[in-house]
Order: C-alpha cells, then structure tokens, then sequence
C-alpha cells in the first residue's frame, strides 16, 4: 500500500553526523550550501598531487591554512561571551567563503546538502557557535533526503502502545494471551510491529529545507517563557515523500504457529486476532481474506495515530501550553516534536514541562494518506 507524507511543520530526523558553522556557506544563487570539509581537503590534495608540476593555482591552500581556520573557531568557542562575537563570526564566515569559493568547481564532489533557506534574522546568523544538526540523507543534495522506515513505523507502534496502556479491556486480552503482567504489552507490540514492513519514503518533487533556530522553553503551569539555549538544525520546511507500508504474513504465521505451540492453554489465532481488533478499533479480521485484512490493519493503524494527534490537541488547549498543533496531520515523527516526544499519555496524569517549538508550532507534524492501495 503506497502512501505520502506532506511537510506541515519544520521536521528533522537527524543524521548520525552533524555539520559546525565553517561548513555552512552562501553559493553564488545566495542560498545555503552543507559541504563535508573534510571531503574538499581530499580533493585539494588530489589536485595538488596531480598538478604539482603545471599546477594553475599560484598559491594552493593546504592543511595548514585550514586548520588556522578551524582554530581559529575553537579560540572563539572558549570565549563565546565576548561582546565583539558577531563581528568575529562574520569574519570566520567571510574567511571560509573565501576557501571554498577558490575552489567551487571541487564543491559539487563535496556537497552534502544544498538550496538551504537562512529562516533567521541576520543578525542572528552569525551566532551558529554550537553543532548544527541536520536530515538524515545518503548525499548528493536536498533530493537525497529521506524519511526513514523505522522512524515512521515508530510513530504508528507508539500509537498502538498509548491505546493499550489505556484501554483495560485490551490490556486484559493481552494478558489473557501473553501472561505476563508486566511485559505482556511489550511482547504483544514486539509481535504486532513485526507485522508492519515500512519502507523508506523518498522525495516526491522539490523538497526545501531550512537553517533554522529551535530553543527549549518550559510549558510548566507558572513557569511560561522560561527559555533553554538554543539549538541549530536544518529541517525540511516543505515537500511531500513517497513509500510503502505493507503487511509481513510469513511473519504473522511465524507469531500464529509459536502461540499454539508456547501458549498450550487453548490459546490460538483468534486471541492475537482479538487483540489487534481491540487495539486497532476493528470490528472483524479474518486472515483467510488477506488483502482486506491487510488494509484494515495498516489503515486502522493511520486512524489510531489520527485519534491520538486529535486528543493530543485537545489536551494541549485544556492545559492552555502556548503553541499549535495542525489539526489536518494526523502524524508527528522526527526528533525535536516537542510534547508530543514524550508521549500523548502522559497528558493524563500531568502535562510535560518544556517543549521545543519554531514559530509557536510543534516540530514534525506531517499528513500521511493513503495514495495507492
């Protein structure tokens, strides 16, 4: 089944690496280009080797002058507070535009992100002092970010799980099936989740991305505008992605043949069945017919994050948190979500105490329908 997932708000699910202010500069269109530093050095190397004889450039830049560069930045980082920190940063900015661009026809090898949009004030551009962090991608520009599987799968689990840890009656069939107290949800979500193979959604058309400035602000009730420090990231600001999400039936036969065999108490199919209408809201499931079963599981699945999204509001507005949520996502993934990173449940006890929000909006609300299937 083949669905797509539509930016609404500023999403990141962060790369294993990050990227630090020298690796951040203008192109000649003005927009922001994320170089591997470490890359161009290879390649200037190269070209020296290659031309050390006839070489066309009078005075090649070498490692030396980079790492002055690079010390430079980490002298400035120990002494953030200095009151001339702008003016140093825009010096460091203007010094590394110079290297990169004496070597702009080796930057294409070297690109890692490109086309990024500066969403902050300019004087605020120049205060990048800390890691910036950014999507994950396999390089070569916006076109090669994604949205992983996992990230997405997750999203739709940790649904499931906030519908069991409320509802008692399909907390008791869990335990009726499982037997455990305190593991039974999590074995039961083990089984389910292996159920649902989400691949990696890829960009449908031209996706933006953002230089964007987050900060950490408490939400506790007498503590509002009590801000964190803040944090750099580069998120997708806009664009759609497509991938599928399918049901893994040798795995559902492989979980059905271990329940007759490990639980021999006149547990079968219709138990685990039982369990997935209860959790998922659905009213009849018969494996015999699997191309229905298999779009009521993964549909109900979306609907039961929908649910959540639409409660999840409703408790921000009882608990009056200044900030919005989309009432037309019915999905939130990605790092930096805000309340909803830390689950929608515990709303019901008692509301988190600090979020991060860009523009008075949760991070990483998305739209996710159905396109095909």
């Amino acid at each position: 089944m083949k669905f797509e997932i539509e930016i609404i708000t500023p999403t990141l699910i962060k790369s294993q690496n990050s990227a630090y202010p020298f690796e951040i500069f203008r192109g000649k269109d003005g927009k922001l280009l994320l170089i591997d530093s470490f890359r161009i050095l290879e390649l200037i190397s190269d070209i020296q080797s290659k031309n050390s004889k006839n070489s066309e450039i009078n005075e090649p830049a070498d490692f030396n002058d980079f790492k002055a560069v690079i010390d430079k930045l980490l002298e400035f980082k120990k002494n953030a507070q200095s009151n001339d920190r702008i003016e140093y940063m825009k010096d460091l900015e203007d010094e590394m535009n110079k290297f990169y661009n004496k070597y702009s026809d080796i930057i294409g090898d070297a690109l890692i992100l490109d086309k990024i949009d500066d969403l902050m004030q300019n004087d605020e551009s120049y205060l990048r002092t800390f890691e910036i962090f950014y999507p994950i991608n396999y390089g070569g520009g916006n076109n090669s970010v994604y949205l992983p599987g996992s990230s997405v799968k997750g999203s739709l689990i940790s649904a499931l799980f906030h519908r069991y840890k409320r509802e008692w009656q399909c907390n008791n069939k869990i335990e009726l099936l499982y037997g455990h107290r305190d593991k039974s949800i999590d074995s039961s979500l083990r089984d389910i989740g292996s159920l649902i193979q989400v691949d990696d959604f890829i960009p449908k058309g031209e996706i933006k991305l953002g230089l964007i400035k987050i900060q950490r602000e408490s939400i506790k009730r007498g503590k509002q505008n009590k801000k964190g420090i803040f944090q750099y990231i580069i998120a997708i600001t806009s664009g759609k992605f497509v991938g599928d999400i399918s049901f893994n039936w040798q795995n559902y036969d492989r979980i059905i043949n271990r329940i007759k065999k490990d639980y021999n108490h006149g547990k079968d199919e219709n138990d685990f069945l039982e369990i997935l209408k209860c959790g998922l809201k659905i009213g009849s499931l018969n494996p015999r017919n699997r191309n229905e079963m298999e779009n009521l599981v993964i549909k109900g699945l979306v609907n039961l994050s929908r649910d959540y999204m639409i409660e999840a509001k409703r408790k921000i507005d009882e608990y009056k948190l200044i900030m919005d949520l989309d009432i037309r996502t019915n999905f939130t993934i990605g790092a930096y979500r805000g309340a909803l990173l830390m689950g929608i449940d515990k709303y019901f006890r008692s509301p988190p105490e600090t979020i991060f929000k860009f523009e008075n909006k949760i991070l990483g609300q998305v739209k996710l329908e159905v396109i095909q299937g």
